[in-house]
């Protein structure tokens, strides 16, 4: 029912008297724009592997959080929860890079940097959380490479 009633209102929402467009319009321009763009192909390259690692750290967490809750004291819970959300934070990000969202770039560069600075509180987090802060780097770096398609300039 719930949803049901939030469906309804942001409908409502839309369709204010003034608007020009409704939210259907504005997806599909959207979806045009994006289809214009172009990335480099080994920013595409790197965003994917970047997507893949940042899944695969954030299932390692969530399956190592059930077993920390469920007895095996590894490390400490409150680290594997902070490294669970901030590693959703990455993938969310990444994600929406792939959207072409400049706030996905600054989500994934605060989440890696927060990432490094707690890695300071755990000498087993250290190489873990040394990487985010290069990966971040290079993925500013491979933003800015390309002549007529540079990615940056192009995120929103």
């Amino acid at each position: 029912m719930f949803p049901v009633i939030l469906i309804f209102i942001s409908l409502s929402i839309s369709n204010l008297p003034g608007q020009t467009e409704n939210c259907y319009s504005r997806k599909r321009r959207e979806k045009k724009l994006m289809a214009e763009r172009k990335r480099h192909w080994f920013l595409n390259v790197w965003m994917h592997l970047l997507l893949l690692i940042s899944f695969s750290y954030a299932l390692g967490y969530l399956i190592l959080s059930f077993a920390v809750y469920s007895g095996f004291d590894i490390i400490p819970v409150a680290n594997y929860s902070i490294l669970l959300v901030f590693s959703w934070i990455n993938l969310v990000s990444i994600i929406a890079m792939f959207h072409w969202k400049k706030w996905g770039f600054w989500g994934f560069l605060g989440s890696s940097v927060v990432i490094f600075l707690f890695s300071f509180s755990d000498e087993t987090l250290f190489s873990h959380g040394l990487i985010g802060p290069i990966d971040a780097l290079i993925l500013f770096g491979l933003l800015h490479i390309g002549k007529e398609n540079k990615a940056w300039p192009q995120l929103n």
